[in-house]
């Protein structure tokens, strides 16, 4: 006798599939920020409910304010990364600070095309 069970393995077999885990985003988070957030989304529901000058006004400078927070938190990671890193890692903590140029890959062959013409 065929159970429910049966029949749905029979026409629609289960199919076994791994998780995996997402890294974390490297978003600079603490006590703090989670605060200052918390405020600028009652501002964002202030400046939508009733959409007044100074509600804005409000809701952009504590954006701001948050932005200034995450850079000096992030600076602060960083200097303590690069005071326990060994020459390797500082080497990427450095790569990862320097902004990405919109032609890199070009001018990495051009760089390349240079010096093995000379």
């Amino acid at each position: 006798m065929l159970t429910v069970s049966d029949c749905l393995e029979k026409f629609a077999p289960s199919v076994t599939r791994k998780s995996r885990l997402k890294k974390r985003g490297q978003f600079i988070y603490n006590k703090e920020i989670a605060e200052a957030k918390q405020v600028r989304r009652q501002l964002e529901r202030n400046c939508n409910k009733y959409r007044r000058e100074i509600d804005r006004q409000l809701l952009k400078a504590q954006r701001n304010r948050i932005r200034s927070m995450a850079k000096k938190h992030k600076a602060h990671r960083i200097s303590l990364k690069l005071e326990k890193s060994n020459p390797r890692q500082l080497f990427v903590v450095n790569q990862s600070c320097l902004p990405i140029p919109e032609n890199k890959r070009s001018g990495l062959h051009e760089c390349v095309a240079e010096h093995t013409a000379t």
